[in-house]
C-alpha cells in the first residue's frame, strides 16, 4: 500500500504578507483613480475657465488697439496741420521775395517823376512862335530841342522798366488811379469823366505808382 504524504499548507506569515500586499495594491488604485479623478475636474474647470479668459484678454487688445488707433490718428492730424503750416508759410515767403523782386525799384522810380514833370513843364513852357519859324529864337530852340532829348530818353529808361504814364482829358473816372482836384461842366464831355488833367500819373508794372490829379466834369 502507498503510503499518503499531506502537502504542507501556507505558512501564517506569508499569507499575512500577501493580504497586505493585497490591501496595498487596492489602495494604490483607489488612490490613482481619485488622482484622475481630480485631474479631470481640475481640467474641465480649466477648461470652463478658458472661454472668459480669452474673452477678457481679447477685450483688452481690443482697447489697446483703439487707442493705438485713435494716437495714430491725432498723430497723423498733427503732421498733416504742421505741413499745411510749412506750406503756407513757403508759399507766403515765395510771393514776398517775388513781390521785392518785382518792385525793388519802386521807390527809385517813384523820385524820377518829379524831374520827368519837370522836363514837360520846361517843354510847355517854350511858345511855339519862339522854336520855329522865322522869328525863332536859335539859342532857345536848341535848349528846347536837348530838353526834348532829355526828356525822351528819360521816359524810354522809365517804360523799360515798368513806368509808364497815364491820364488823359474822355479817361473814366477811376479813384483807384485819379484824384479829382476839382469839377466843372463841360458840353462835350461825360460827367464823372476826366475833363483836365492837371498831373499825370504814373503806373509801376501793375500798381498805381502815382495818381493822376485830374478836374472831372460835374454831374448833371
Amino acid at each position: 500500500a502507498r503510503l499518503l504524504l499531506a502537502r504542507p499548507g501556507p505558512m501564517p506569515g506569508a499569507m499575512a504578507r500577501r493580504a497586505l500586499s493585497d490591501d496595498a495594491k487596492a489602495k494604490a488604485a483607489e488612490a490613482e483613480q481619485q488622482q484622475q479623478q481630480q485631474e479631470e475636474a481640475a481640467g474641465q474647470t480649466e477648461a470652463a475657465g478658458e472661454p472668459a479668459a480669452q474673452n477678457e484678454e481679447l477685450a483688452a487688445l481690443k482697447e489697446q488697439v483703439a487707442k493705438l488707433e485713435a494716437e495714430a490718428k491725432e498723430a497723423k492730424d498733427k503732421m498733416l496741420r504742421a505741413y499745411a503750416e510749412m506750406e503756407n508759410v513757403r508759399q507766403r515767403s515765395k510771393r514776398e521775395v517775388e513781390s521785392a523782386q518785382t518792385y525793388a525799384n519802386q521807390k527809385f522810380a517813384k523820385a524820377l517823376l518829379s524831374t520827368a514833370d519837370n522836363l514837360v513843364r520846361a517843354l510847355e513852357a517854350v511858345p511855339e512862335e519862339e522854336r520855329s519859324g522865322d522869328g525863332a529864337n536859335k539859342h532857345l530852340a536848341s535848349l528846347y530841342e536837348g530838353i526834348a532829348m532829355t526828356e525822351g530818353e528819360l521816359s524810354k529808361v522809365l517804360k523799360s522798366n515798368g513806368v509808364v504814364p497815364f491820364g488823359a482829358v474822355g479817361d473814366k473816372f477811376d479813384p483807384q488811379m485819379h484824384e479829382a482836384m476839382m469839377q466843372m461842366p463841360h458840353a462835350e464831355i461825360q460827367p464823372n469823366h476826366v475833363a483836365l488833367v492837371i498831373q499825370r500819373g504814373f503806373m509801376y508794372k501793375d500798381r498805381v505808382l502815382r495818381p493822376a490829379q485830374v478836374g472831372t466834369v460835374r454831374p448833371n
